[in-house]
């Protein structure tokens, strides 16, 4: 495997221990937005509250995203 490649996935992995368990401090970040706990310790781009009202502009911009 290329090096560059290697470290790219090790950036992208950094808040994983595997590819479907996340470490304990992106498990406290997660539940800080959640619960509105801690939110200077959250990202204010980190997270997206989902409603009926905002759900299909929602999953557009996903789609639209991707495209990108």
């Amino acid at each position: 495997m290329d090096i560059k490649l290697s470290l790219l996935n090790q950036l992208r992995m950094e808040k994983y221990v595997d590819n479907s368990h996340y470490t304990k401090r992106a498990g406290d970040v997660l539940l800080n937005r959640i619960l509105a706990y801690k939110e200077n310790e959250v990202s204010a781009d980190f997270g997206v509250l989902v409603t009926k009202e905002n759900i299909e502009s929602h999953l557009a911009k996903i789609c639209a995203d991707r495209e990108e």
